[in-house]
């Protein structure tokens, strides 16, 4: 059994991979995955597990962790979950305030104290009292969320996480009589949380912006009139009334009506298409002008918006290489600062006798050893990608993926609807001796009426006669070689040299052109003759494999289960480093297999033929998601079209992610040296500026990862190229 829970609560990045590690532990849990970029849990349990008493062990353990954490079936329970979580924390923010307001004066007069501008009213221990217990109000009003977690979590032996360092910090502030320094580290503290919370929900809020293409309503029509409803409520065969202005919010096909749609949101694609009876329509397009009436073709949960969106939020689940050795670094990381700041604190005294020097040393050691700037800057920037490909019409399956495709070695193409157009015209007939094209056609049509191929479609568009199905007894498709049919009788072969060969069926020499794609047709034991195929190269490829090239990939590849001689002319066109011709999809796996030995490989695709390759390769791209479905399914990107410039700028957005998360990593773990650095020379200061600095660098590695959002693969193509101009 599976459940998706939409999360509330969930602010701390560290928190989530430790009620992620909590829950697999729970008994009837098979598997879980809780995501915090996207705020859900995703849950698999046996069909013998009481479901509500799993869920309250679920929340349980998670609110042993995380106070504030609440799961939630749907949206509306999520929300209702966040405005009692809302009501909850400006209560608490109100304390918080509180406790700062009476620290703020209380901290003036403490400076002007003990600088002697000012007398302190009382002397002695009755001074020292009384300042000991004001602050320690102060401190108990701004932390008390934090206090209250400190001592759940070491009662339940649960340590090394911000609450225990943080409470230590201000500890042994307290322990060294530094009063207002120890409140100061509980206030910026709680403040930094507070922006962090701020910048992580924003940021969340702008890439689901960027990829939702829902819609909220649909107009459905029928003899009552119009209605308008959640799309949720439509069904397959609905009219819906498309206005002008409108996002379309169901697949469809178009009734009555012709207008323009903006489908950049799906496929990245500034250009409007044109629409009219009989065209479909997809969820997310908006209606430029006119309005139309479509017939729903998909339920809600099947519409491309749906799925686009469930792809994006689902591939945050499958994470990347660098996210995973985070959150195992994180583990180890923590522990061993905290024994650095015991040492700091024991260890060098012992022989300089300069206990508060190095013990306030050691105090900014456990602040800045906070792992949450670390890990949250990870998969924010993973999540921030992912919805930039999308927004450009590159869909991602896993945060892996997009790691995997920064640095491809190898790209290895499919020839027909990947590299060339896949919409074929017959140049020529070939006829055998005796034989009318009427008689050729009549066969190859029939033969043909039940395939989805591109050829057979060719074949049809060019016989333009009236199949009969009745004449067809027996219909086999064989991948990669043609067709086995048994036609009015007569047992029928159409397809490659190979499949009549095979079939005892001599093959004459036919005068085909070299790139050209040839059908052959025998029926009966006897040849028929030939079509003569051919397909263009689509406009940019070339562009895109020198593209490719220039971005550092070692070699480019073609497998086609067409002739050389046709490989060789797209290969002349494409400027493609090396061709296989005549592949079966067994024989494409095993070559990628091949060239997955030598360096990461990359396959392009779109048919059904080429699940095998798609399957094997490092990373498989299935062009166009109005493809075949197989193909999808087994793609790890899809693009929304068969542009094939989509697939650099795919990698562009990889190297662009992969080098803010370097990026991210490097100025957290620079911040974090350079502040232990400082603490020896501004010692007195040293434990504020160390707050500041996490709070700081934790903001910065969300403000990083959102500039992916605006990066502009296409832009910088234009720049180079004018470079190079």
């Amino acid at each position: 059994m599976k459940k998706i829970f939409n999360v509330s609560g969930l602010d701390c990045a560290v928190c989530a991979g430790k009620v992620e590690a909590e829950i697999k532990k729970i008994s009837g849990v098979i598997s879980a995955e809780l995501n915090f970029a996207t705020a859900k849990l995703y849950l698999e349990y046996g069909d013998t597990a009481n479901f509500n008493e799993l869920y309250a062990a679920i929340s349980r353990i998670s609110r042993a962790i995380e106070p504030e954490i609440a799961f939630a079936d749907t949206q509306a329970e999520l929300k209702q979950a966040d405005e009692l979580k809302k009501s909850i924390f400006n209560h608490s923010n109100l304390v918080r305030l509180i406790g700062a307001v009476l620290f703020l004066p209380a901290l003036v007069l403490s400076i002007l104290f003990e600088t002697g501008i000012l007398t302190p009213p009382l002397t002695g221990l009755a001074w020292d009292i009384t300042e000991a217990s004001y602050f320690t109000l102060c401190l108990g009003l701004i932390a008390f969320s934090v206090i209250y977690k400190f001592f759940v979590n070491l009662f339940k032996l649960r340590v090394f996480d911000e609450n225990f360092l943080m409470m230590l910090a201000a500890i042994g502030a307290f322990a060294l009589g530094e009063y207002p320094e120890g409140v100061a580290i509980m206030l910026f503290y709680q403040v930094g949380e507070f922006f962090q919370r701020l910048a992580v929900a924003r940021s969340r809020a702008s890439i689901r912006n960027l990829v939702s293409s829902k819609a909220e309503y649909v107009t459905l029509v029928d003899e009552a009139g119009a209605t308008l409803t959640a799309p949720q409520n439509a069904k397959i065969g609905d009219k819906m009334l498309i206005r002008a202005g409108e996002k379309i919010a169901l697949d469809g096909v178009v009734i009555e009506g012709r207008t323009s749609v903006d489908t950049s949101m799906l496929t990245g694609e500034a250009l409007p298409v044109a629409v009219g009876a009989g065209d479909e329509v997809l969820s997310g397009s908006v209606n430029l002008h006119n309005p139309i009436t479509a017939g729903v073709t998909r339920n809600y949960s099947e519409s491309t918006a749906s799925k686009i969106l469930e792809m994006v939020e689902n591939a945050a689940n499958k994470k990347a290489k660098s996210e995973q050795f985070i959150t195992k670094f994180s583990k180890f990381y923590t522990p061993a600062m905290v024994l650095l700041a015991v040492g700091l604190a024991v260890i060098p005294p012992l022989f300089t006798g300069e206990w508060e020097y190095w013990i306030h040393i050691a105090l900014t050691a456990l602040i800045i050893s906070c792992p949450c700037a670390l890990v949250l800057s990870i998969p924010i920037c993973y999540f921030g990608g992912v919805g930039a490909a999308s927004r450009r019409g590159i869909l991602f399956k896993g945060a892996n993926y997009l790691e995997a495709l920064a640095k491809p070695q190898n790209v290895v193409f499919d020839k027909t609807g990947t590299l060339t157009e896949g919409v074929f015209s017959v140049r020529q007939l070939c006829l055998a001796e005796g034989v009318s094209a009427e008689t050729l056609l009549y066969y190859a049509a029939h033969a043909e009426s039940m395939s989805p191929h591109p050829l057979s479609r060719a074949v049809l568009n060019y016989a333009n006669i009236k199949t009969d199905a009745s004449v067809i007894s027996r219909h086999t498709e064989l991948v990669g070689l043609g067709i086995s049919a048994e036609i009015a009788g007569k047992a029928v072969f159409c397809g490659s040299r190979e499949l009549l060969e095979n079939n005892g069926i001599a093959v004459d020499a036919f005068s085909i052109p070299a790139s050209a794609t040839a059908i052959y047709v025998a029926a009966g034991g006897k040849l028929l003759g030939a079509l003569a195929l051919s397909d263009r190269v689509k406009e940019g490829a070339r562009e895109a494999v020198g593209e490719l090239k220039a971005l550092g990939v070692q070699k480019t590849v073609m497998l086609t289960g067409d002739n050389q001689s046709v490989a060789e002319a797209v290969q002349v066109e494409t400027g493609i480093d090396e061709v296989y011709a005549k592949c079966l999809p067994e024989h494409k796996m095993d070559i990628i297999a091949e060239y997955c030995k030598s360096g990461k490989t990359v396959f392009a695709g779109e048919g059904i033929n080429d699940i095998l390759a798609l399957s094997a390769a490092d990373v498989g791209i299935s062009m166009g998601a109005l493809g075949a479905d197989v193909a999808t399914e087994a793609a790890d990107v899809v693009l929304m079209t068969d542009e094939i410039g989509k697939i650099p700028a795919a990698v562009k957005i990889a190297r662009r992610t992969r080098l803010l998360v370097g990026i991210n990593i490097c100025v957290v773990m620079a911040v974090k040296a350079l502040m232990l650095i400082l603490a020896a020379f501004f010692n007195e200061i040293a434990i504020i500026l160390a707050e500041i600095a996490d709070v700081g660098v934790a903001l910065i590695a969300v403000f990083v990862a959102r500039t992916i959002l605006t990066y502009n693969p296409e832009a910088e193509r234009e720049t180079t190229a004018h470079a190079h101009g």
